[in-house]
C-alpha cells in the first residue's frame, strides 16, 4: 500500500504540453499520492497550465517560482517539504506507463537503501562515461532523477541536488565517499524507455539552455520570489 507513503516530486519550466503526459500519467496510476511540482516557468502558459491542474487536484502543492533556478535547485525546493518517507523524482518529460512502477520501486528499498532508479557510472562532476572502474575515486555511481525513489531519512544527511546538467553530482559523490555502493543504490530498469516508462527525452533541454552558472552558483532563497499553493502532504 503506498498511499502516504511516497510524494511525487517534478520540476517544470515552460513545457505546458508535457503536462498531460507526465502529471496526467502519475494521476491516473496514483490519484491519492501527495505529488509536489515545482514551477520555473515565471508566469507563462505553463504556470497557467500546472494552476489550472493544481485547482483540480486536492493531493498536489504547486511551488511557484518567478525565474528559472534550474532543474537541480528547483527538486531541492520541493523535496524540502516532503513528508513521507519516500520521494519518487521524476522529470516533466516522462510518462509513466506501468501501473506497477512504484510499488516494484518501492519493493527494493530495504533498510538502508538510499534510493532505485537507473545506475550508470559519471564523474565525480556528472559527466556519463561508457566505462570507468569504481575503484577510481574519481568515478561515482550515479543513479539519474528522470524516474527513481529516494529514501528521505537518508536524503537529509548526504548534499541536496545541484545546479547543472547532473543534479545528483554533488549526492553521488558523498554517497561513494561515505563508502555505500550498490547495497544503498539499486539499479531499476526505467531505461531503455518503453517498459514502465516513456521518455520524450530532452525536451526542456533541447529548448531552452541551462541557467548561466554563474546566476545560480550562489543561490540564496532570498533572491528570487516563491509562491507555495498547499495541498496534501
Amino acid at each position: 500500500m503506498i498511499d502516504r507513503v511516497i510524494t511525487g516530486v517534478t520540476v517544470f519550466y515552460r513545457t505546458p504540453e508535457l503536462i498531460k503526459f507526465s502529471l496526467g500519467s502519475f494521476r491516473e496510476f496514483y490519484p491519492n499520492l501527495p505529488l509536489i511540482v515545482v514551477d520555473n516557468s515565471g508566469g507563462d502558459k505553463c504556470t497557467e497550465e500546472l494552476e489550472k491542474f493544481y485547482k483540480r487536484d486536492g493531493n498536489m502543492t504547486l511551488i511557484k517560482i518567478d525565474k528559472n533556478i534550474g532543474h537541480g535547485l528547483g527538486l531541492r525546493q520541493a523535496l524540502k517539504h516532503v513528508r513521507t518517507p519516500y520521494a519518487y523524482v521524476f522529470d516533466s518529460d516522462v510518462e509513466i506507463l506501468k501501473p506497477t512502477l512504484l510499488d516494484e520501486m518501492l519493493a527494493n528499498m530495504k533498510p538502508g537503501v538510499y534510493g532505485t532508479g537507473y545506475i550508470r557510472l559519471c564523474s565525480r562532476g556528472g559527466s556519463q562515461m561508457d566505462n570507468g572502474d569504481l575503484n577510481d575515486p574519481e568515478v561515482v555511481r550515479y543513479m539519474h532523477p528522470l524516474s527513481c525513489m529516494i529514501n528521505m531519512e537518508m536524503y537529509k544527511t548526504f548534499s541536496p541536488p545541484c545546479s547543472g546538467g547532473a543534479p545528483f553530482a554533488d549526492m553521488m559523490a558523498d554517497l561513494k565517499d561515505a563508502g555505500l555502493g550498490e547495497k544503498e543504490l539499486v539499479h531499476f530498469p526505467v531505461l531503455p524507455s518503453g517498459n514502465y516508462i516513456k521518455h520524450y527525452s530532452g525536451t526542456t533541454r533541447a529548448r531552452f539552455p541551462l541557467p548561466c552558472a554563474k546566476d545560480i552558483k550562489d543561490y540564496k532563497e532570498d533572491e528570487f520570489i516563491k509562491l507555495v499553493m498547499w495541498g496534501k502532504l
